[in-house]
């Protein structure tokens, strides 16, 4: 997909957004993917999309199980309870883009990703994990980060990570990354290390 605008979306969820009526989250990953959901074995590419004020229970805007592929994507007003922008399973290449705005209640403001991430010439600014962690990032599960100029400004988590949450397992790499001061969590930390492991070769 190119040149598109996907706005005012979402997937069943418990959140009261934008004043839309919408149903319970429903079991499983169901509720995944407020603009767009990447099913498993499928291959996802956008180019020059953007996607604004969507909202689901995991991936206000994009919940992926299988390789995406993002280029010139803004994410922008988007709300989950995990990964406010992006939820991704499987691996994440994301460049010339921007992640604003979005929201977590629990983990990953920007996005949330279980797998091999990529950013390269990416701005995550102003999300935030509003009752967790990861306010920019959350990493998981052994999931690894190759950043390369990137900037972080203005992310907040009311735990851990205000711009990087590092869960058990996951790896950092970073070649250039720029971290705004304002970028604050409850414990005064801006990169959270929890059993993980930083600028640790992938």
């Amino acid at each position: 997909m190119s040149n598109s605008f996907i706005v005012d979306c979402f997937a069943g969820t418990s959140l009261d957004e934008g004043g839309q009526a919408v149903r319970p989250i429903a079991a499983g990953w169901s509720a995944g993917g407020g603009a767009i959901y990447n099913s498993l074995s499928a291959y996802l590419a956008l180019r020059w999309v953007s996607i604004l004020s969507c909202f689901a229970g995991s991936g206000g805007g994009i919940f992926s199980l299988s390789r995406v592929q993002l280029y010139g994507v803004t994410i922008d007003d988007c709300h989950a309870i995990n990964g406010g922008a992006i939820f991704a399973f499987g691996n994440l290449e994301l460049t010339f883009s921007r992640l604003s705005r979005c929201t977590a209640s629990s983990l990953g403001g920007g996005l949330i990703s279980y797998s091999s991430t990529d950013l390269e010439n990416v701005i995550i600014e102003s999300c935030a994990a509003t009752s967790g962690a990861g306010g920019g990032i959350e990493l998981y599960n052994y999931a690894t980060l190759d950043m390369v100029e990137v900037t972080m400004r203005n992310n907040t988590a009311l735990t851990r990570g205000a711009a990087i949450n590092l869960g058990t397992g996951a790896r950092l790499h970073s070649l250039v990354l720029y971290l705004d001061h304002w970028c604050r969590g409850t414990n005064g930390d801006t990169v959270s290390i929890i059993n993980g492991f930083l600028n640790d070769p992938v």
